[in-house]
């Protein structure tokens, strides 16, 4: 129920801000982006979370379909980088 806070991180826990931060940067533009996809790393790290590193190759390409269709912007990979926790709701 804890978030990922400093003290989780060095626990060994979920650091999204190690493995958010680089894609959040790369997409990061004053441009408007209405045709945004994540990219492929992206959607692979996000898979590979979910069902390990082995998995089925047709599988693999729908959620990479899947991921670039649901998660048209960077909000994704912020609310990756930045949850919080159910301590303070508690």
């Amino acid at each position: 129920m804890d978030y990922e806070s400093e003290r989780t991180r060095k626990l060994g826990c979920w650091d999204g801000f190690a493995v958010c931060t680089n894609s959040i940067n790369a997409w990061t533009t004053s441009e408007p982006t209405p045709n945004f996809e994540s990219d492929l790393d992206f959607c692979n790290f996000l898979i590979d979370i979910v069902f390990g590193k082995t998995y089925v190759e047709d599988l693999h390409r729908f959620w990479q379909k899947t991921i670039q269709s649901n998660y048209k912007g960077r909000q994704l990979a912020i609310d990756l980088r930045e949850c919080d926790g159910l301590h303070g709701r508690l």
